[in-house]
């Protein structure tokens, strides 16, 4: 829903741009990732993710409709490996 509703926003004189909120909004969103990250399969799992949506941002044509599906196709990477390395563990 926000990819469809959030490329609908006007961005009036490059406002978001203007203001740092372009750069703002990644490096709030990896500083709250990092502060998650206790042990080396927390990383793995940032590993993948991030691996996996560089991978997708790359092979994903940017005229698609679904070039930002890469955000979603990371997370679901680091979500599977997680559920994976910590499946046993309640």
């Amino acid at each position: 829903m926000g990819l469809a509703f959030g490329n609908q926003l006007p961005d009036p004189e490059g406002t978001i741009a203007r203001l740092g909120f372009d750069f703002a909004f990644p490096a709030i969103f990896l500083a709250l990732t990092l502060s998650f990250v206790k042990s080396s399969l927390d990383w793995l799992a940032v590993g993948i993710a991030a691996g996996m949506a560089i991978g997708l941002h790359v092979l994903i044509p940017q005229s698609s409709d679904f070039h930002d599906f890469y955000i979603i196709g990371g997370a679901m990477a680091g979500c599977l490996v997680s559920a994976w390395t910590y499946g046993g563990e309640t």
